[in-house]
C-alpha cells in the first residue's frame, strides 16, 4: 500500500515501526500487521537502537498511564496509526477518541474500524473546534505521544488551556524534550529522513502549571526509572542504565503528566 503524507505526517511511522519491532518491550501485533502492509523503506529511518527502545518505552508508559488513570472519556491527540486503544483494552463504555491531521485519519480508517465508543476525528490538534465533536463533558485523560515537540510553544499552551477549560479535572500526560535537545533533533537521521521540525522544548516541568490555575504536575517519569528496563537483556540493561546514569541524560526526554484543575 502506497502512503503519501507531509513531513510532520511521515513521522507517524517511525513510532509504528519501533511498536512493530521492538517485541521485548510492548507486545503490538497491531502495528506488525500494518508495518507488513505498507510499502515504505523503514529502514531508511536509519534509528539507532536506542531510539528504537525509547520510542517503545514512551508507549508502554504511556499506555501504563491509562490503565492506572481509567476515565470515562479518553483523548488520543496526534494517534497516527497506533493501537493503544487496543493494547490498553479499556472498560466497556469507556468513550475514546483518536485524533489527528484528516489525511492520516483517512489512511487509519484503511486499518480501524469505529465503534460507538471508540471515533475518529479528523482535524488539526491546534484548530480547537474539534473539541466540539467530543460526546461527553467533565474529566478525560488525555493523552499525546510523538506531538506536543512538533508545535510552536504558544498552540502547546493554547491546547492545555483548551483541553482544560472544555474538560475541568481531567488530567493530560505527554512527552516532551529540554530545550537543548529541540534545538539538536533537526540532525536526528529519522527526522532528517522525514524532513519534520521540532519546535517546542521544556527544561522545568514546573513552567507548565504557571500557565493558569489548577494545572498540577503530577508525574514526572525518565527512561532512567527503574520500570522502562522491563524486557531487556543483561547487555541492554546495562546500556541503558549507563546512558541515563547522570541527571542531565535522563531529562533530555521524559513524559510529563499533569492535573488540568477542577
Amino acid at each position: 500500500m502506497m502512503i503519501s503524507l507531509t513531513a510532520e505526517q511521515e513521522t507517524l511511522l517511525i513510532p509504528l515501526y519501533d511498536k512493530a519491532t521492538m517485541k521485548e518491550i510492548i507486545d503490538d501485533p497491531t502495528a506488525a500487521s500494518i508495518v507488513a502492509q505498507v510499502d515504505y523503506d523503514f529502514s531508511a529511518l536509519r534509528q539507532p537502537w536506542v531510539t528504537r527502545a525509547t520510542l517503545a518505552m514512551r508507549a508502554r508508559k504511556l499506555d501504563q498511564c491509562v490503565r492506572d488513570h481509567p476515565a470515562p472519556l479518553v483523548l488520543h491527540l496526534g494517534c497516527g496509526l497506533d493501537a493503544r486503544v487496543d493494547r490498553v483494552a479499556p472498560a466497556q463504555g469507556t468513550r475514546w477518541y483518536d485524533v489527528d491531521f484528516p489525511q492520516v485519519i483517512e489512511l487509519r480508517r484503511r486499518f480501524y474500524r469505529e465503534t460507538a465508543d471508540n471515533r475518529m476525528i479528523g482535524s488539526s490538534v491546534t484548530d480547537h473546534s474539534w473539541m466540539a465533536q467530543v460526546d461527553g463533558e467533565g474529566p478525560a485523560l488525555v493523552i499525546a505521544e510523538g506531538l506536543l515537540m512538533y508545535l510552536h510553544v504558544a498552540e502547546v499552551k493554547a491546547l492545555v488551556l483548551a483541553l482544560r477549560d472544555r474538560f475541568p479535572g481531567g488530567q493530560i500526560a505527554f512527552d516532551a524534550f529540554t530545550t537543548f535537545v529541540t534545538r539538536r533533533m533537526s540532525r536526528h537521521p529519522s527526522l532528517r529522513k522525514t524532513g519534520a521540525q521540532v519546535h517546542w522544548g521544556v527544561d522545568d516541568p514546573m513552567e507548565i502549571t504557571r500557565w493558569a490555575p489548577g494545572l498540577e504536575l503530577a508525574e514526572e517519569w525518565t527512561f532512567g526509572d527503574p520500570t522502562a528496563l522491563t524486557g531487556l537483556g543483561p547487555l541492554r540493561r546495562m546500556q541503558m542504565k549507563a546512558m541515563f546514569a547522570l541527571p542531565v541524560a535522563r531529562h533530555t526526554h521524559r513524559i510529563l503528566r499533569y492535573r488540568l484543575g477542577a
